[in-house]
């Protein structure tokens, strides 16, 4: 009877420590799948947050070099017509420019502040639209590089804006300002689609490479 009952405790004993140890082992596969699902996520993350950086780099860095450009080449002292030839022109290189704009000093303008506004698609200010009072013009004049203003809300779509301007200058002297605008949604939206571009690229070359070693290109 004492040898029954040994034996029983013997075996209840070991029947915990199996659970034990079976439950310790699944725990820790448990953490181990945890910890690749985590890794694996913070890696495509990680991925996907240097690409959208990179994509957003590379625009800047363009309109950074345009709005360079259009103070450089803008036409001083040229008629009406001329200028906003001009400024729609530049506008028309890259479809994520919302507006190109020329702002130089000109007698006989009915601004206070003496500057007449050229602006991609022929708009023009209000009388009492003073331009030197806009912080992406003061800014500019007051530098040499490009002035980048602070993002903010578009009066009319809405959507998140920043200007990029600088000093027009002709004989050593500040005559204007040159502007554009971009919106910072279509940067984003480039950026995802380029990455989706780039990911579906990605799948077709592993598919094709997979079909090239199974030699079986017809029905791929």
């Amino acid at each position: 009877m004492q040898l029954q009952k040994l034996s029983y405790n013997v075996n209840r004993r070991a029947n915990r420590s199996v659970r034990r140890i079976i439950m310790g082992l699944c725990a820790f596969a448990g953490l181990v799948v945890l910890g690749i699902i985590l890794f694996y996520t913070v890696r495509n993350n990680s991925e996907r947050v240097q690409l959208y950086s990179s994509q957003i780099d590379s625009r800047m860095m363009q309109k950074l070099a345009l709005v360079d450009a259009v103070a450089t080449g803008a036409p001083v002292g040229a008629e009406a017509e001329d200028y906003y030839e001009y400024v729609d022109a530049m506008m028309g290189l890259y479809d994520d420019v919302s507006a190109v704009y020329v702002c130089v000093e000109e007698d006989g303008v009915i601004y206070q502040d003496g500057i007449m506004t050229y602006m991609s698609g022929g708009w023009t200010p209000d009388a009492d639209f003073l331009v030197t009072e806009r912080a992406w013009y003061s800014g500019a004049e007051a530098m040499e590089g490009v002035y980048v203003s602070e993002p903010y809300a578009d009066e009319v779509t809405g959507n998140i804006c920043v200007t990029l301007s600088k000093s027009i200058v002709r004989g050593g002297d500040v005559v204007g300002v040159a502007g554009l605008d971009m919106y910072m949604d279509d940067l984003v939206t480039r950026g995802s689609r380029s990455i989706s571009m780039r990911r579906r690229a990605s799948r077709r070359r592993c598919t094709a490479t997979r079909c090239a070693s199974s030699r079986s290109w017809s029905t791929c």
